[in-house]
């Protein structure tokens, strides 16, 4: 079974003037999703549109407890899609938050984008979005995931605690993270 670190983030009305500069040619946008659009455009890789409509899917059954906040944040370079990260509400893979939190990830960027502050740029516009929500904002990554851990440290995130991905039955549909112990 991998291992997780679960950060957190309480979320602060100082964040809502937040703003990163980003580099020419970049283009930030946030997607929410609509009844016939599923991902945001320039999404070429088949597994993040089969998610992104699971999500949708979650979304419209109601099986979010805050619909409204399921939002990707996308930086297109020209028609390109650079760099997506997702937020999402509360659902029952998530059973250590608390209603109000909400987690940010998968965080992706493209490998020809990568090393140019990306993922800073769009956590950053997530912190300001949620600035005036009471709750926290969650990012889980693998222990060996460098990257993520430096990404998610750098973005001021705190590591809280330690924990695993249950996969009953290896059904990754009724897959669940929960924590072992916590660090603070």
């Amino acid at each position: 079974m991998q291992q997780y670190y679960f950060y957190r983030y309480p979320c602060s009305r100082a964040d809502k003037d937040l703003d990163l500069p980003i580099a020419e040619g970049y283009r930030l946008s946030v997607f929410t999703p609509r009844w016939l659009r599923t991902c945001p455009r320039g999404t070429h890789s088949r597994s993040f549109r089969c998610i992104a409509f699971v999500w949708w899917l979650m979304r419209l059954l109601g099986r979010f407890r805050q619909p409204e906040a399921y939002r990707i944040v996308t930086i297109h370079y020209a028609a390109a899609l650079a760099h997506a990260c997702v937020v999402l509400p509360w659902h029952r893979k998530y059973g250590f938050m608390e209603v109000g939190d909400f987690e940010v990830g998968p965080v992706n960027t493209d490998s020809a984008h990568r090393r140019k502050g990306l993922a800073k740029i769009a956590i950053a516009r997530i912190k300001k979005d949620f600035a005036e929500s009471r709750g926290c904002l969650w990012y889980l990554t693998r222990v060996e995931n460098t990257g993520s851990i430096r990404l998610a440290e750098n973005c001021g995130f705190h590591r809280y605690a330690i924990g695993i991905k249950r996969v009953p039955l290896g059904i990754k549909a009724f897959a669940r993270y929960e924590i072992e112990s916590v660090v603070v």
